[in-house]
């Protein structure tokens, strides 16, 4: 597939490092440029102070208020892998701290 048949969309590389670009548009259309930081979930986890178990039985309800996720391409065919916005967690984060919404 070439660039220029490339769907419209959001498309992330296969082995993203924690701040890649994620472009949005297609081919030499090219919308927009972002930089997005992207968090597994034992970042995430470090982030909130708490353990990775701690985390993933926590996890519905931070979806639930508001924590973005990204789906990327797994190692193994058909298999994908999650990570979390850094920049919705921090939003989270910053309306616990004002108040405005508890996080559990």
């Amino acid at each position: 597939m070439t660039d220029s048949a490339k769907p419209s969309g959001i498309h992330a590389p296969k082995h993203p490092t924690p701040t890649t670009p994620i472009v949005v548009g297609a081919g030499a259309r090219v919308k927009h440029k972002i930089t997005v930081e992207l968090l597994t979930a034992s970042a995430v986890a470090a982030r909130l102070g708490v353990s990775r178990q701690t985390f993933y039985a926590l996890r519905d309800r931070l979806l639930a208020k508001g924590l973005r996720t990204v789906k990327l391409p797994g190692r193994k065919a058909g298999a994908c892998r999650v990570r979390y916005m850094a920049s919705s967690l921090d939003r989270l984060l910053e309306q616990a701290a004002d108040g405005e919404k508890a996080l559990c």
